[in-house]
């Protein structure tokens, strides 16, 4: 037999639709009743009363103060090897700035030094410098003498009442050298000096290997004269 068919099912009927609700109104707040303010109501409110805690607050003796401690918590403390390189480190620019001042010392030292004991040298190779040595009071040493004695002799004149001394300056160097007087000293035979005399070459400048005569007279000499000695009279400085 066929199959019977189903019977047909009915649309849901459509819900009711809902009603409009009306808008709600604000209602004013309730007027707050006036009421005086008293202290007890604060007291209620506020804690405890600072300046009374002030009061019971010890202040701490000078120097009491435990600086380990902020707020009852310790301060923290750098580590022993920071603290340790911290302190290197400071060692170390104060042992720099004593080196300093000591390699300064010495350089000072050491020029004044060479500015004393080469004195002699420094003129030679800078003559203005003499003057500091001269405002300064300080002896400066003989210029090197490169002149040499030759052909010495001793003759008479005025019937044997003067003797004449005579002979030649030669520089013997290898620079331009001035001059000086000739000093001729008579000695006895004990080598004591009986006459001292002063005279001039014939050149106040020899070039190197040049040559200069002098002659010095002595009148009515001693007759104990035994020997005699030349040298050269160099002026002070």
């Amino acid at each position: 037999a066929a199959p019977r068919a189903a019977p047909p099912r009915e649309a849901p009927a459509a819900a009711p639709a809902a009603a409009a609700r009306p808008a709600a109104r604000r209602q004013a707040a309730p007027p707050v009743a006036e009421m005086p303010l008293e202290d007890e109501a604060f007291e209620e409110l506020d804690g405890p009363d600072p300046d009374a805690e002030a009061a019971d607050w010890d202040e701490p003796e000078p120097g009491s103060y435990d600086l380990t401690e902020l707020d009852g918590e310790p301060i923290p403390q750098l580590p022993i090897q920071t603290r340790a390189r911290v302190q290197r480190k400071k060692a170390q620019k104060r042992s720099g700035r004593s080196i300093g001042w000591y390699a300064l010392l010495a350089a000072i030292v050491a020029v004044v030094a060479v500015l004393y004991f080469a004195r002699g040298t420094l003129v030679e190779l800078w003559p203005p410098i003499e003057r500091l040595y001269v405002t300064a009071g300080i002896d400066l040493p003989a210029p090197p003498i490169t002149l040499d004695f030759r052909d010495t002799a001793t003759s008479f004149e005025d019937q044997d009442t003067t003797l004449v001394v005579s002979g030649t300056v030669i520089n013997s160097g290898e620079a331009e050298q001035a001059v000086p007087a000739v000093e001729v000293v008579l000695l006895d035979s004990t080598g004591a000096a009986l006459v001292t005399r002063a005279v001039k070459a014939d050149a106040a400048m020899l070039p190197p290997g040049g040559t200069a005569a002098f002659a010095a007279r002595f009148e009515n000499y001693p007759q104990t004269v035994a020997d005699l000695r030349l040298s050269f009279a160099l002026p002070a400085r």
